[in-house]
């Protein structure tokens, strides 16, 4: 009976350990993924050059904007100022508001804001021209949709849900039947955002199995549901290759390599390891008559984007009539330089 007992307890206390044990595996894989660890360098924005008479166009996911360090948000800020925007999309604008949304847009030279708060990650659109005829969908979003008007083009502000393959599947549909009535009531239209989804055209930045390992065991863990079939999903970025929009940064960056988005040496992985866990979750998507007017667009990594989030931050330049036959720009570093 002694010894029945001795093998009980040992068998709860091994169950005990393991739940322990998965509870902070847990739990250090929502840190990893939320909490930059580390440091950050002193590093002056490189300004990305910008044709004469272009309409400029920044997204970024600012990781929590007004609940990060006074110099974290200043870098963005000055950032943003350095490279002159006319139109910023902005996602995670957590603990902001409408008026600090006002004031921080201020600081590039914006007076003109729209917000809207869906999940407390905020999605925010800034402008050096007015914002009409926004709209502001909830129901159906996780993080919610900000459609907005301004210098001549309509503007879709994009966070999907980040847990979720369904869930980001029904919100693309739901997305592509905005976009589909805007532009046939005549709207040039740009698209652009944090999409939390995969491109299969950057699939061969995925071909060593770690972002699949990752994936799978986030899955598994935490609770989340991003794998489809057991292998890493394709499936909502698939319903963007239909011929309708352009992938700007897939033309204008053609080396998946170039245009990976997340994570940044922020999250504090270096070398190797943050190469193989890199991918490209950040998009701008065009109507075809825009896409022929683009100078450049990308994804822009070089010293001082590696430390502003943990996403990197998208540009997109618009000229004339005719696309400027201008190819990515020296001053963009490959992310392969990343972290050193």
């Amino acid at each position: 009976m002694k010894t029945s007992i001795t093998v009980c307890g040992l068998r709860k206390r091994v169950a005990a350990w393991s739940l322990t044990i998965l509870l902070l595996v847990g739990l250090m894989l929502v840190a990893s993924a939320c909490q930059p660890t580390a440091a950050v360098p002193d590093v002056e924005p490189i300004p990305v050059r910008r044709p004469e008479g272009s309409l400029r166009v920044a997204s970024l996911n600012v990781l929590r904007w007004c609940m990060a360090d006074d110099v974290r948000r200043q870098r963005m800020a000055h950032w943003l100022t350095v490279q002159r925007p006319d139109v910023v999309a902005l996602q995670e604008l957590n603990g902001c508001s409408e008026e600090s949304l006002r004031i921080s847009a201020g600081q590039w030279g914006h007076e003109y804001t729209a917000f809207l708060d869906n999940q407390g990650d905020p999605l925010g659109l800034t402008s050096s021209a007015p914002i009409t005829d926004v709209v502001m969908t909830r129901e159906g979003f996780f993080y919610g949709l900000l459609e907005g008007q301004t210098h001549g083009l309509r503007f879709f502000v994009v966070h999907l849900h980040p847990w979720s393959r369904e869930s980001r599947q029904q919100e693309m549909a739901l997305l592509l039947e905005k976009v589909e009535k805007a532009r046939a009531a005549g709207a040039e239209v740009v698209v652009i955002g944090d999409f939390n989804a995969l491109s299969p055209s950057d699939s061969q930045l995925h071909a060593n199995g770690q972002l699949r390992s990752e994936t799978a065991l986030a899955d598994l863990w935490v609770g989340i549901d991003n794998m489809r079939d057991g292998e890493l999903d394709y499936s909502v970025m698939e319903r963007m290759d239909n011929g309708q929009l352009v992938d700007l940064t897939r033309v204008f960056q053609p080396e998946a390599r170039q245009r990976v988005s997340y994570p940044t040496p922020l999250e504090g992985k270096r070398g190797q390891e943050l190469r193989d866990s890199q991918r490209r979750l950040d998009y701008v998507f065009v109507s075809p008559a825009l896409a022929e007017r683009t100078v450049w667009a990308g994804v822009v990594i070089d010293d001082s984007t590696h430390w502003l989030s943990d996403h990197y931050p998208l540009i997109a330049d618009f000229g004339g009539r005719q696309r400027v036959p201008t190819r990515p720009l020296a001053n963009v570093r490959s992310p392969q330089e990343a972290g050193r």
